[in-house]
This record gives structure tokens, C-alpha cells and sequence, in this order.
């Protein structure tokens, strides 16, 4: 079974870069879904971690899924590979994450659902990871003025 997997340059990049905070912030989640806080508890810290180079390297995982050309993971992939850059439009991108006990793995690349709104329709490109401990959703969000369907429908 062939699995996806980015160029070694960039593998190594963003494992070195990312990587650390990754696998940290998986550890003590590991560890809070095996030994649930107590109840008064309502949360958990955790020092010297940056959120971001966390999100960065789920991101580099939807890249290497979505490995064909697009721009909308051109943007993604460029935003990961600057080790600099803290913004994604979020307009045009949302990433959904839960956590999860579940040893299903999963690699979903890009999917289009559609939803109607009164006459128009909307569409949303979706990705998934499933990966003990987390579940995660990459949504692009199409252009909300002509969604690429009703492009379609105008050749008609």
C-alpha cells in the first residue's frame, strides 16, 4: 500500500522545525485521554510549546495528502514552509481538530461537499487525518461571491 509523504527536504524541514512541539503536545494529550483530569480540573498547560509549529505540522500532513497542484495547498504548503509566517486567511481555510481514542488511521485528501443556500449553492473542499490521538478537518472555503459549482452550471 503506497502512503503520502512529502519530498525529504521538506520532511526534514518541518520535522525539525515542528516536529518537538508535535510530539509533545501528542504525549500529554496521549496521556490525558489515558488518565482523565479530575473533575474540578478544567484544563491543562503546557510549557515552553508553541501552538503554532504544532498546527503547522498537522498542516505539512495535509499537504503531503493533497499532493497534486493546486493553489489552495500551494498557499498551505508556502505557509508551513516559512518558519516565519503566523496567519492564514481564515476566510479561505479553517482546520477542525478533536481528540480521539480511536487506533483508526485515515488520510482523506481533498473531498467537495455541497450545500444549498436558498437557489445557490456553497462548496467546501474537506480533507481528513485520523491518527490516534486526534481527528482533524481541513476545510478550503470556496470564493463565497461564485462558488466553483455555479461555474460549472453557468456552462450549462
Amino acid at each position: 500500500m503506497e502512503k503520502y509523504c512529502l519530498c525529504s527536504e521538506c520532511n526534514n524541514n518541518t520535522g525539525a522545525w515542528y516536529g518537538n512541539d508535535y510530539s509533545l503536545i501528542s504525549h500529554v494529550i496521549h496521556c490525558t485521554l489515558e488518565n482523565p483530569l479530575p473533575e474540578n480540573i478544567h484544563g491543562i498547560g503546557i510549557k515552553e510549546v508553541y501552538p503554532l509549529h504544532f498546527i503547522k505540522q498537522v498542516l505539512s500532513v495535509f499537504c503531503s495528502i493533497n499532493n497534486f497542484d493546486d493553489p489552495r495547498i500551494e498557499v498551505l504548503g508556502n505557509f508551513v514552509l516559512n518558519k516565519t509566517e503566523m496567519g492564514l486567511d481564515k476566510t479561505k481555510h479553517k482546520i477542525c481538530m478533536y481528540f480521539t481514542k480511536s487506533h483508526f488511521m485515515k488520510y482523506a485528501p481533498l473531498s467537495v461537499i455541497l450545500k444549498m443556500n436558498d437557489l445557490t449553492w456553497e462548496s467546501i473542499a474537506i480533507s481528513e487525518i485520523t491518527a490516534y490521538v486526534y481527528r482533524c478537518f481541513q476545510a478550503i472555503i470556496e470564493d463565497r461571491e461564485k462558488p466553483r459549482f455555479e461555474k460549472m452550471v453557468d456552462g450549462i
